[in-house]
């Protein structure tokens, strides 16, 4: 299986829904669940539903553990260009952060607060620092505490978010109603959205065939609107440098993607929670399907949300959300693309 490099350049702006008071609330980043369930849905509408249920019975599932992924997908997080730059930025990982300096520093407690309060403003970090932060290098390699802060405050120029006013009319009374729409805008210099996939060869034209009708139909709400629309880039093998682990680099696995875990794993990660770094999040949502026209709400699962990190490597399932009513199974992608990280020198 190849790793692959996937861009998404948006072509309007995307609401991605999060909880919260109606449409008010947006998330910042595409989660793999999310990607996952969207492709899926145009596999089934370009490539036909027979052809997707075999796929879909390749993956591991609570009945069948142990079957490898065909396709292993990490969350859409942001990117974007500044003085011909390429900048990506990945989840904060729920580990320790590494030190600044060296140990023994004088002011290593107060360069310590510091940092603390740059890293509780942003929601992502960018990869240099994310790569020390997974091998546990000291954060100082980045510069002065200065260039690491400028580094870090980054992202806040890869996107924007924008709450939107809104009309609906009654069918009936044709009285108007006011209500608002948060969207996620990114900025023109080559800000937009990136992804990792692993994928067998036999599956790459059908994929990239299905990521492309997916960005023309768009992804998440408001798509009557012309919300959600994207031209992904032509998938590129991982480059060397962008790697951002190897099978030997530390003892720790951290996830690049939304982890619903097998049983075995669900044990495995009792009889060792404290040498767990997660958060959990539970994950709702609508069945989109071109067999139903009536909205069906799947069943609810509790999942680790990006950045979690195991001390085993995580495989993960599809969970079965299928609500009652509908006329195929529906599954949450649960499967995490992961890599190794160090939690100490």
């Amino acid at each position: 299986m190849q790793d692959y490099l996937l861009r998404l350049d948006p072509l309007s702006p995307m609401h991605v829904g999060e909880p919260g008071i109606g449409l008010e609330n947006c998330s910042q980043y595409i989660p793999s669940d999310t990607l996952f369930g969207a492709l899926c849905n145009a596999w089934a509408i370009l490539h036909g539903s027979k052809d997707l249920e075999e796929l879909l019975g390749s993956f591991p599932t609570k009945d069948s553990e142990k079957l490898q992924s065909p396709i292993v997908l990490s969350s859409a997080f942001p990117r974007f260009k500044k003085n011909g730059i390429d900048y990506f930025f990945f989840p904060k990982p729920f580990s320790p952060p590494p030190p600044f300096g060296s140990s023994g520093d004088p002011d290593e407690e107060e360069i310590g607060r510091k940092i603390g309060n740059t890293l509780k403003e942003i929601p992502f970090v960018e990869k240099a620092i994310f790569k020390n932060w997974a091998g546990h290098l000291p954060l100082s390699g980045l510069g002065s505490l200065n260039d690491f802060e400028k580094h870090a405050l980054l992202v806040k120029e890869a996107y924007q978010t924008n709450l939107l006013a809104r009309v609906r009319l009654d069918r009936i009374t044709r009285q108007s109603q006011i209500y608002f729409v948060k969207s996620l805008n990114f900025t023109g210099n080559g800000g937009g959205l990136f992804c990792l996939v692993q994928l067998d060869d036999s599956l790459k034209d059908r994929f990239e065939s299905a990521f492309r009708f997916l960005g023309d139909q768009g992804i998440g709400g408001e798509r009557s609107l012309g919300f959600g629309r994207f031209c992904p880039s032509k998938m590129e093998p991982v480059p060397g440098d962008f790697l951002l682990g190897s099978e030997d680099s530390g003892s720790h696995h951290l996830t690049l993607s939304m982890y619903h875990p097998s049983e075995t794993e669900l044990g495995s990660i009792q009889k060792k929670p404290r040498q767990v770094y997660y958060d959990l999040v539970q994950r709702g949502g609508w069945v989109d399907s071109p067999h139903t026209h009536s909205p069906h709400r799947k069943n609810r699962c509790f999942m680790f949300r990006e950045g979690s990190a195991f001390p085993f490597p995580p495989r993960g399932v599809l969970c079965d959300v299928t609500p009652d009513g509908m006329s195929h199974r529906v599954y949450r992608y649960g499967i995490p693309y992961t890599y190794r990280i160090r939690l100490t020198e």
